[in-house]
């Protein structure tokens, strides 16, 4: 659904030994993205979740708010 909908939201809870990884493949699945940059604003939109801001280090029992990737589409006008 993050995929499709660009207003689908939901919460998160982190388990215990999860890693963002984890939580990225669940959440987003195996497509064409960078991951490092998803993962750079899962922590910047959730830094209460992570020790010191490092997607590394990542805190259990903490509520995730993960987002929509879906893309804008642009209108092209003809020449």
């Amino acid at each position: 659904p993050f995929l499709k909908d660009q207003s689908f939201s939901r919460k998160y809870k982190v388990k215990k030994n999860e890693t963002l990884s984890d939580i990225i493949l669940k959440n987003y699945g195996v497509k064409h993205f960078n991951k490092d940059v998803l993962s750079l604003s899962i922590v910047h939109f959730n830094k209460h979740a992570f020790v010191r801001k490092n997607p590394n280090f990542l805190f259990a029992n903490k509520i995730l708010h993960p987002f929509s990737l879906k893309l804008p589409t642009w209108k092209t006008t003809p020449p």
